[in-house]
């Protein structure tokens, strides 16, 4: 029992820290998945659960993108290609508020280069929500188009 000018069982602070650090690590995640739009392109392009094992699949892992709406997702997103499509997950640390996304190449479309922070970036929009975008640097985007017509 605590009385005051005695000081906190050393248990307390410990217990504190271990359930309150992981419920905001939790609120943080699914806070940049709402605000970047992650989770608006997870209503319309969720990959199926579980996610389907595809031998074609060729993975890109821990690459960056910045959204429209304020998300940047340095290093921690991992890009997925086939012939039918691109799948997108994040890093392990990330998962909540991130569904695996997959999106048919046929709703996938690129703009030209653009300057973003005196660097190049690939504008890639979806079909279903013209409203985000998904900001990629040049050199990924070569690699992804590479991996795709590699494909059989």
């Amino acid at each position: 029992m605590h009385t005051t000018g005695q000081p906190l069982e050393p248990w307390i602070p410990l217990t504190l820290v271990l359930v309150i650090a992981p419920c905001w690590w939790l609120a943080v995640c699914s806070v940049v998945s709402k605000v970047g739009g992650w989770s608006t392109l997870a209503a319309h392009y969720r990959a199926p659960q579980p996610m389907a094992v595809d031998p074609t699949l060729k993975w890109l892992r821990l690459q960056s993108a910045l959204t429209s709406h304020l998300g940047s997702y340095r290093n921690a997103v991992n890009f997925g290609v086939s012939s039918t499509g691109l799948t997108l997950t994040v890093m392990f640390l990330f998962k909540a508020g991130h569904p695996p996304l997959y999106i048919p190449w046929e709703e996938l479309t690129t703009t030209q280069v653009i300057k973003y922070w005196y660097f190049d970036y690939i504008e890639l929009k979806f079909r279903r929500t013209p409203h985000i975008s998904f900001f990629i640097r040049p050199k990924l985007h070569a690699k992804l188009l590479a991996l795709r017509d590699k494909q059989p």
